[in-house]
């Protein structure tokens, strides 16, 4: 049996991301991302916050980060500007279920004052 190129081990990054959206009423949306979050993948991300900041029926959203496997720092940057972009409309982006390395990146670099963190989402979704 034969090592894993580096290719083959980039690959795996590189999977793609799916992003499953879950309305929860009144005036919620959870975004379930499965896969990578990462230069390739991030937008499609910046698009449907776009499309929710654009809605003016919501008062948060919630990322499931459960299912992501991998961020890189433009997968941040999608993260804080789309905060920025839902927060102009009265929005509120907050983050659930983190793996513990990205709430170690987030705390790193101070994104914990500008991401509400939650472990689950149903405590996302229950907290004001």
């Amino acid at each position: 049996m034969t090592e894993p190129t580096a290719k083959e081990i980039i690959s795996q990054y590189e999977s793609g991301l799916k992003i499953d959206v879950e309305e929860h009423p009144p005036a919620r949306v959870v975004l379930r991302l499965i896969g990578v979050l990462a230069l390739d993948t991030s937008a499609m991300l910046r698009e449907r916050i776009s499309e929710l900041a654009n809605r003016g029926d919501l008062r948060k959203v919630v990322l499931d980060m459960g299912g992501v496997r991998y961020v890189d720092s433009s997968g941040i940057a999608v993260m804080v500007s789309g905060s920025t972009a839902l927060r102009k409309n009265g929005v509120d982006l907050v983050l659930a279920q983190l793996t513990n390395k990205l709430r170690e990146v987030l705390h790193l670099t101070k994104l914990t004052t500008i991401f509400k963190v939650y472990d689950s989402v149903e405590q996302a979704l229950s907290q004001n």
